[in-house]
């Protein structure tokens, strides 16, 4: 999870970095931005839970037991809709692993001011990485969103390194394996211990890979033969629907790989039934629909919706054109 968290931030951010660096300016259209992501996440991730809910009323009928806990029955229609808005406290999720994507969302709220920040002041962007992490261990402020935040944070710097052609390859190499033995070195011994994401070691370590993989062939060809490609294509699906159905199929008796290997297939079969039909045309076609409402409403609450950026420089519209 701590790699996913980091090329989310590198996928959002470099775009615009890489317009920036080269040009020497960019526009961040913010109301797009934010029409993209919803209309990305939300028709799969609605769809998925839609499904899993017809797997656990399928699951008591035929006085099957449901896998805990990956899949949890909503306590009430108000627990139901909680998970339709990401609202993640306390924690009872139809799927285990849509615990991300709550946080991932409210990412997305944060992420233009991030973005935005590092490119105007790298040394606050540090600081607010480091208060974020303080803010998890030594205070009460003990949710995962401050834990994972610096993982993000990291992909954004990942990014803009891309966008410079810095080469750090061997440093990142370095840095890898430092912080990969480091985490290893403080890894929880517990199961439980194992799934919480918060140890900065290991986002480091992502950071670093991710820096590293572009620069060393062999490990570039790797990541873009088919296979990968295949279930980059398919990642989020394959996320949406994998952990309920490799622990169903665990449950009955099937071996991890071959459940891993089922759940990977039927990702892709809910990434062409519930995905793919928003990709392409008819998205672009629901984001130019959307947007102009988007831009309305950050008006609305006093935000620019479009900010024109160069280096060391953010301006709202406005102020670029006066």
């Amino acid at each position: 999870m701590d790699l996913f968290f980091v090329i989310s931030g590198f996928c959002l951010s470099y775009p615009m970095l890489e317009s920036l660096r080269q040009n020497r300016a960019t526009r961040f259209d913010i109301a797009r931005f934010f029409t993209k992501r919803f209309v990305r996440i939300l028709p799969s991730y609605y769809c998925a839970i839609v499904l899993f809910c017809a797997m656990l009323v399928a699951l008591h009928l035929s006085g099957n037991v449901a896998p805990t806990p990956p899949m949890s029955q909503p306590a009430s229609a108000y627990d139901f809709l909680r998970q339709f808005l990401f609202l993640d406290q306390p924690p009872n999720y139809i799927n285990g692993s849509f615990w991300s994507l709550a946080i991932e969302f409210r990412w997305y709220f944060a992420f233009p001011l991030l973005l935005l920040l590092w490119i105007r002041a790298p040394r606050a962007y540090f600081g607010v990485a480091l208060g974020s992490v303080l803010a998890f261990h030594l205070t009460r402020l003990h949710a995962l969103d401050f834990a994972t935040l610096p993982a993000l944070m990291l992909g954004i710097v990942a990014a803009d390194l891309r966008a410079r052609r810095a080469n750090i390859a061997g440093a990142a190499i370095a840095g890898l394996l430092a912080s990969g033995a480091a985490a290893l070195w403080v890894e929880p011994s517990t199961t439980e211990g194992i799934i919480i994401q918060n140890q900065l070691a290991w986002q480091i370590a992502a950071f670093c890979f991710l820096c590293v993989s572009p620069s060393v062939g062999w490990l570039a060809r790797v990541l873009s033969c088919r296979p990968m490609a295949f279930i980059g294509l398919a990642s989020y699906s394959v996320y949406l629907v994998h952990e309920p159905l490799i622990a169903l199929m665990e449950l009955r008796g099937f071996g991890p790989w071959l459940a891993s290997a089922a759940a990977l297939l039927a990702g892709y079969a809910f990434f062409l039934i519930a995905e793919r039909p928003f990709v392409d045309s008819p998205l672009r076609t629901m984001i130019d629909k959307a947007t102009p409402h988007v831009r309305v409403f950050l008006k609305w609450i006093g935000m620019q919706p479009i900010v024109e950026i160069e280096p060391g420089v953010v301006q709202t519209r406005r102020q670029a054109a006066a």
